[in-house]
């Protein structure tokens, strides 16, 4: 637990939970141990929510928006995140366009239906040649594409132009080319 970041359910006065991140640090004294603690409120920290049935990918884009100060939930599929998205909001959707069973137009479909909302904070990514009806839904849904294999700053103009503005948050614009 030392050195490392945990998240856990903080309780305020009124019973009510939210979501807190602690991180325990070991100071090394001539005749003694102290230990410090932080403490942070995550309730305001932003959050995505990527699906992506290849593993890697997903976790390389967590690792990589984790670095933005964006709290990361990854799906390996599109049930996974439909059930995700029935139990909370995400400042940021990335999709990829090709899932088995229920696949990136059709979860965004749902999302249309269920929670349109959230379409406007949805991108999508693909590394394959896409087929006529998937370039006519990117058309259409008229959302970001990340194409694979991405780079960090691609990640990054996609989640700058996801993120709105003047939030208080840091959103990176001084890494813009």
């Amino acid at each position: 637990m030392l050195d490392k970041r945990v998240e856990l359910q903080g309780m305020r006065a009124d019973g009510s939970t939210f979501p807190v991140e602690l991180a325990i640090s070991e100071v090394r004294l001539p005749h003694r141990r102290l230990f410090t603690a932080y403490l942070r409120d995550l309730t305001a920290a932003r959050s995505a929510l990527i699906v992506d049935d290849d593993t890697e990918v997903g976790l390389v884009l967590s690792d990589m928006l984790t670095t933005f100060g964006i709290r990361c939930v990854v799906a390996a599929s599109g049930e996974m995140a439909v059930k995700q998205l029935e139990e909370r909001d995400y400042d940021v959707i990335i999709c990829d366009v090709r899932l088995p069973s229920i696949d990136g137009p059709a979860l965004y479909g749902w999302m249309a239906q269920h929670r349109p909302h959230l379409c406007g904070r949805t991108a999508f990514v693909t590394g394959d040649t896409l087929g006529q009806a998937s370039e006519r839904f990117l058309v259409q849904a008229r959302r970001p594409l990340l194409e694979k294999p991405f780079l960090p700053d691609d990640v990054r103009r996609l989640i700058n132009d996801l993120l709105p503005m003047g939030d208080g948050q840091e959103n990176n614009n001084a890494h813009k080319k």
